[in-house]
């Protein structure tokens, strides 16, 4: 069993979640979550930023669940294969129901499923 830090309600639209999520993962949460960074905080650089912030401090991997449809969704994917590869996370994140991947063109699919295989990033889904 392992405790997440998750901002169910996004992680901008109240003052103060980021610092919450903080103090989670400093009392012993041992997974940084995220979730939808388009479509709840309508600021997915500074969601993204804030999510692999934390990742990075506490050494922690990084589940972020994704339930943006089609090419929002693909741009939310991007922005976090940009993070995985910068900031060297390999394997140490999941991405969790990737709507998007259901959504898009063959060719895109198969894009993101090779770099998700390259940079060993799990999914998860239902």
């Amino acid at each position: 069993v392992e405790i997440m830090a998750f901002p169910q309600a996004g992680l901008l639209r109240e003052k103060g979640v980021p610092e919450l999520m903080d103090q989670a993962l400093a009392s012993g949460a041992a997974v940084v979550g995220g979730i939808d960074p388009c479509t709840l905080d309508r600021d997915p650089v500074k969601h993204l930023d804030i999510v692999f912030g934390l990742a990075e401090r506490h050494q922690a991997p990084v589940d972020i669940h994704l339930h943006e449809p089609g090419h929002l969704g693909v741009f939310s994917v991007d922005l976090i294969l940009e993070r995985v590869r910068a900031l060297g996370m390999r394997g140490k994140v999941t991405l969790s129901h990737a709507y998007e991947l259901g959504a898009v063109d063959e060719a895109t699919t198969r894009r993101l499923t090779e770099e998700f295989a390259e940079l060993d990033i799990s999914m998860a889904t239902i």
